[in-house]
């Protein structure tokens, strides 16, 4: 009955690829995490990239990749939408063990928190993503991608007042709130 219930487990997770981002993830992931992943790329590629990411560039980003290709996956026309929350599920727990492994001055980590709030909001986790989309906002409040990722997240809810009200707090705060105005100038359209 043991080895019953192993087989059931194995074979029902197998279609949802728990393997690390691969050659062909690495285009569509950022630069960094081919560096980190890709045993191919001389040391030197990954020696580059500690150096501007810090010491966190070991398992912490090793980590991130792999949520980020969860995340990037899950939003994939070619999966099955079965696999959605699944990926989804993986894609943030991906993302805590970052929040929780990296040191706090981890120039990535507000990211972090706005893709884990991106799968949260996918998984209809909804306080959660909202927490993760203001922790963005307090790491870097010069930072456009909390305040977008939360107004879009409201705006997707139809809450189109509250995400007007997040992309002002952004163009207020932001060191080049371009992508802000933008976005608010859409929304003002669809009234």
């Amino acid at each position: 009955m043991f080895l019953l219930a192993i087989g059931c487990v194995s074979s029902a997770t197998a279609k949802y690829d728990p393997s690390w981002p691969g050659q062909k993830d690495f285009p569509l992931l950022p630069a960094y995490c081919r560096a980190r992943l890709d045993k191919s790329l001389p040391p030197q590629e990954g020696e580059r990239w500690k150096a501007r990411l810090g010491e966190d560039f070991g398992m912490v980003v090793h980590h991130y990749c792999a949520g980020l290709n969860f995340l990037r996956r899950a939003g994939l026309r070619q999966e099955e939408p079965s696999d959605k929350p699944n990926l989804l599920i993986q894609a943030a727990n991906e993302f805590g063990y970052v929040v929780e492994k990296a040191s706090p001055s981890f120039v990535l980590l507000p990211e972090v928190h706005v893709n884990r709030g991106r799968a949260n909001n996918g998984l209809n986790r909804v306080g959660d993503a909202l927490r993760d989309f203001q922790r963005a906002i307090d790491l870097r409040p010069d930072w456009p991608g909390g305040y977008l990722a939360l107004a879009e997240m409201y705006a997707a809810r139809g809450m189109m007042e509250d995400a007007k009200s997040a992309l002002n707090a952004g163009i207020e705060k932001a060191s080049d709130p371009t992508v802000l105005k933008s976005r608010l100038a859409t929304l003002e359209t669809k009234r």
